[in-house]
């Protein structure tokens, strides 16, 4: 038997963290043919000899198309008898619905974890919604959490204070401010009524003048950000940059904020006009110290 040598395996088109994510693991990226019939059915064929090889898979589950197309490749990929089988999920979509909220609903999340985990050998994902998604998974799932790359794009900004728009996002602004010798805080949402939900600043904090870095986990409509953005503006700092690990930016969004804010910037966990953030070597670093 040859050299074995990572192959990493994209059921979509190749994005810059699929290149990236390549050369900081040393791996060759291999030939996925897929096209559409017309019908609208998809078909996939992997052109690469994986016997005895190690495979990493990477595909987001944001979209159902994103998710049936993972499936084909997995099952696809797992006949062609590779020694080893490891999926990364950058942004694990469906993870909002962790849990039964009301009576009659899915666990979203344990749906799309049940299909894929038994294909692979383990799971990886990025800053996911809610960690409780992990247990549902059969093989090890390890959820890396983004902060050197986030680190490495802000340690020259003059950040004074990392900001949540929520207090469910604080302990990863404790991580972040800790890092960037800042300080961290957390903006609260008030619902004034069924459909108003108005976000506040409870904590007296002097940020008059001062750099401020917004961070979030996901930017999804924007509406909370651009609320906190105002509510910010309105304390006269000097200035603000948002920063989300995941920018899926409904109804174009991004525009909206990046025009109201002193820079946007996402990860390429999704690939945006705005994912100048790159995670790939973070990313790397926490796969090889599993997959040996």
């Amino acid at each position: 038997m040859g050299i074995v040598k990572m192959i990493l395996l994209s059921p979509g088109e190749s994005t810059p963290l699929h290149s990236e994510l390549a050369r900081a693991l040393g791996a060759s990226i291999g030939i996925v043919e897929s096209r559409s019939f017309p019908d609208g059915e998809l078909y996939l064929r992997i052109m690469d000899d994986l016997k005895g090889q190690d495979v990493l898979v990477v595909q987001n589950t944001r979209t159902e198309k994103d998710i049936l197309s993972l499936l084909m490749l997995l099952e696809a990929a797992r006949a062609l008898e590779p020694a080893r089988m490891d999926l990364l999920v950058p942004y694990f979509g469906y993870a909002r619905q962790h849990m039964r909220y009301n009576i009659g609903e899915p666990i979203s999340s344990k749906v799309v974890v049940d299909a894929i985990s038994p294909y692979v050998d383990s799971m990886f994902c990025v800053d996911i919604h809610d960690e409780e998604t992990l247990e549902y998974s059969s093989k090890p799932f390890r959820n890396i959490h983004i902060t050197e790359s986030i680190l490495n794009h802000y340690k020259d900004s003059d950040i004074s204070y990392v900001i949540s728009p929520d207090d469910g996002g604080f302990e990863r602004v404790k991580v972040i401010a800790n890092l960037l010798g800042a300080v961290p805080l957390h903006l609260d949402k008030k619902r004034e009524s069924d459909s108003i939900v108005k976000v506040v600043m409870n904590e007296i904090a002097d940020i008059y003048g001062k750099n401020i870095l917004l961070l979030d986990d996901v930017i999804s409509t924007g509406g909370t950000i651009l609320q906190s953005l105002d509510l910010l503006k309105r304390r006269k700092v000097s200035s603000v940059y948002v920063c989300a690990i995941h920018g899926i930016f409904a109804n174009k969004s991004d525009e909206t904020i990046a025009f109201s804010c002193s820079g946007l910037s996402v990860s390429n966990t999704l690939n945006t006009k705005y994912s100048n953030i790159d995670i790939s070597d973070e990313v790397a670093k926490k796969i090889k110290e599993v997959v040996k």
